[in-house]
């Protein structure tokens, strides 16, 4: 299996809040990092804060931290804006204030 894969399945699993949070906060001046970071995050919490999704797996501690830093940190990349945006929007939506659970 290749390291892509193994990592995509880790990311969709129970943990996969946790490890994109932790990879925003561990390299947060890479662009890369934190374009892949926030749309993982965006894409984890829309797909578990619908009627089936759990609300108890949106409560990461700092994962709205990391958002908002990643959103000031790259003001000028249009991706991170994006997806920082969107992330934040969806974590307040879905009522998993990440930044209470810390």
């Amino acid at each position: 299996e290749d390291a892509g894969g193994d990592a995509a399945r880790r990311l969709l699993g129970p943990d996969g809040l946790a490890l994109a949070v932790a990879g925003l906060r561990a390299h947060p001046r890479d662009v890369q990092v934190q374009r892949r970071g926030l749309s993982a995050l965006w894409a984890l919490v829309e797909r578990n804060a619908g009627p089936e999704g759990t609300q108890a797996s949106l409560l990461v501690p700092g994962g709205a931290e990391a958002a908002a830093a990643a959103v000031q940190q790259h003001a000028g990349d249009g991706e991170v804006q994006r997806w920082g945006v969107s992330a934040l929007r969806a974590l307040a939506s879905a009522g998993g204030d990440v930044a209470a659970a810390e």
